[in-house]
């Protein structure tokens, strides 16, 4: 088996414009009970926890295009939701003794152009010690080895 399985075909999701409302601090809590209230998760993303880990080039150009505000930009992405609840697929005993299992994750292309926004989505499986050594890592602010 490899690293990555792809298990569906890449999907090309509409483009969609985005507006964002700065709300002041006292009204937060009311906010946010409101949308508990009236956007229910989805049932198989009930916690509604959200992983995500970003690629970006050595000099963080993705990075300083979006914290600089720029006209166009865009990044890479694997994301993966309800942290490990997900439901996996049974994979062989590793050698560390745990089960390993595959998880399903989206490998995303997501660009802006103004306010206008566009993903594309590859929906893969890896196996959870492959997330949670790079999710390790990322907590430790190292590098991912190169070729």
């Amino acid at each position: 088996m490899t690293l990555a399985e792809i298990v569906g075909p890449a999907v090309s999701l509409p483009s969609r414009v985005e507006r964002k409302f700065v709300l002041p601090e006292v009204r937060t809590r009311a906010a946010a009970a409101w949308l508990r209230h009236a956007c229910r998760p989805a049932r198989e993303f009930a916690s509604g926890s959200v992983t995500s880990c970003y690629f970006d080039a050595p000099e963080l150009a993705a990075y300083f295009g979006s914290a600089d505000g720029a006209w166009q930009k865009a990044k890479v992405r694997l994301r993966w939701y309800d942290d490990w609840s997900v439901e996996a697929s049974p994979g062989q005993t590793s050698t560390t003794g745990f089960r390993s299992f595959n998880l399903p994750v989206f490998l995303e292309l997501k660009g802006r152009t103004g306010v206008e926004s566009w993903k594309r989505r590859l929906p893969l499986a890896l196996p959870r010690e492959a997330l949670s050594e790079a999710l390790a890592c990322t907590a430790r602010s190292c590098s991912a080895a190169r070729p």
